[in-house]
């Protein structure tokens, strides 16, 4: 898939790796995240998800398909290999999205046929705002 991707755009950096331990460098505007964290355990795509809102910069913009099933975990043969999936119902996930630091901004059930593939666009939140310090105290 990379060599496919190199030859579609050669001026852009890839990163072949583990999603949960590889560093892509960053901050980044947008991150698509399609048909692969739905292939991780429900614990690891819960940190994952804190893992994308580090690598956007605030206002930064994630496309990303969950598994919207709630199963925790299930396979299927594809092309001669067998492929784990795993996913939360739809609003636990969004759920989790929220608590990593985005706000969803649309989201939709995009396969109903399916075990419930969610299609999610969301933005990461601004940082919130330091505490201002407190004024002299009163007397």
């Amino acid at each position: 898939m990379l060599d496919h991707a190199r030859r579609a755009v050669p001026a852009a950096a890839f990163v072949h790796g583990d999603m949960r331990t590889a560093d892509p460098g960053g901050p980044f505007d947008a991150a698509v995240a399609w048909d692969s964290v739905f292939h991780l355990p429900r614990p690891d795509q819960t940190s994952m998800f804190a893992r994308l809102a580090g690598w956007l910069v605030p206002g930064g913009r994630l496309l990303i398909a969950l598994g919207g099933s709630a199963d925790d975990g299930f396979t299927s043969d594809m092309h001669g290999e067998t492929f784990f999936y795993s996913g939360h119902a739809p609003a636990h996930a969004l759920r989790l999205l929220a608590a990593a630091g985005f706000a969803v901004e649309h989201w939709a059930v995009d396969e109903p046929s399916s075990r419930g593939h969610v299609a999610v666009l969301a933005v990461r939140s601004e940082p919130a705002e330091p505490a201002s310090s407190p004024g002299p105290a009163a007397h």
